[in-house]
């Protein structure tokens, strides 16, 4: 990703990092114009401590320079892809959490190849159309008119309980 000249686009359903992650993702924003990530929604998550920590790390995620998606489908969305420029295709079981990253034993498939990497973004743009871009400050830029998903009460009790007394083991989820 870092090697990257034009787009980088990764679809993971969790975003869990620690600075390491955070720093690389900096890095590749300054060199590639068109860098973004499509993740769950806080409500759309189905893990909570990925709810939780997304939640929590939004605007530092932003900070970094990277595009977020989130995704608003109804029920959570699971896959893991990135698309590095026009030719690369990565497809597998990481997500970008440190989980994946440090403790679980991930696969990753790269694919040198024009033809996969438009089928590939083909399919990821159909979940792209029912997600919506969060800016600075919490607003949305909607150009599929996506309708969000409400985040109940019930939901928003979970979450400030995993973020306030569970968040020590965030990188274990």
């Amino acid at each position: 990703m870092k090697n990257a000249q034009n787009r980088v686009k990764i679809h993971t359903p969790y975003i869990i990092c620690n600075d390491m992650m955070y720093n690389t993702w900096e890095e590749i924003a300054e060199n590639v114009s068109d860098f973004s990530i499509m993740t769950n929604s806080v409500v759309n998550n189905g893990n909570p401590f990925g709810s939780a920590d997304y939640a929590k790390n939004k605007n530092r995620i932003l900070s970094t320079g990277i595009n977020i998606w989130e995704y608003e489908g109804g029920y959570s969305y699971h896959g893991k892809s990135i698309l590095i420029d026009d030719d690369l295709s990565v497809i597998g079981s990481l997500n970008m959490d440190m989980r994946s990253a440090y403790l679980d034993t991930e696969l990753m498939l790269v694919i040198r190849s024009k033809d996969i990497n438009k089928q590939l973004e083909e399919g990821m743009m159909e979940y792209e159309k029912v997600s919506r871009q969060i800016l600075e400050g919490g607003t949305y830029n909607d150009p599929y008119h996506v309708e969000p998903i409400e985040l109940t009460k019930k939901r928003q009790r979970k979450i400030f309980l995993v973020q306030h007394l569970l968040g020590w083991v965030r990188c274990l989820f």
